[in-house]
């Protein structure tokens, strides 16, 4: 499968923290036959979709020249909700989805599912 690598640290001062995610990202895929095409970083919090380097693999994504986004956990491409709805739509319009290390499945289409629920919860009762 053809993926990106996506490295993200919330600290401009933790450079280090984006090499050592790229190079656990590289060997990973390595591991489970994947592809790298190309590799993005961001040095700023997850709490926005507004950041270069996920802003750029959201642009690639038009011309599809790969499958997944790999990251070492969800929560280096988002923390919080609150950007699962804007950020997952341009994943499934895409035909593409996030692989964490850390989770069996499609990490963005878990958040959306586990924010469904939330909602419908919520919505039931009251």
């Amino acid at each position: 499968m053809k993926v990106v690598l996506y490295v993200r640290s919330a600290n401009d001062d933790n450079s280090s923290v984006l090499l050592c995610q790229e190079e656990y990202l590289r060997r990973w895929a390595e591991e489970h036959g994947h592809e790298i095409v190309a590799a993005y970083q961001d040095l700023a919090p997850g709490t926005s979709l507004d950041r270069p380097g996920l802003q750029a693999l959201i642009h690639e994504m038009i011309s599809r020249p790969f499958e997944a986004v790999l990251v070492k956990d969800f929560d280096r491409l988002i923390r919080g909700l609150d950007c699962v709805p804007q950020l997952a739509d341009a994943f499934q319009s895409a035909g593409v989805k996030v692989i964490s290390t850390a989770e069996p499945e499609d990490a963005l289409a878990s958040a959306m599912r586990l924010l469904n629920m939330m909602n419908a919860l919520c919505y039931t009762q009251y």
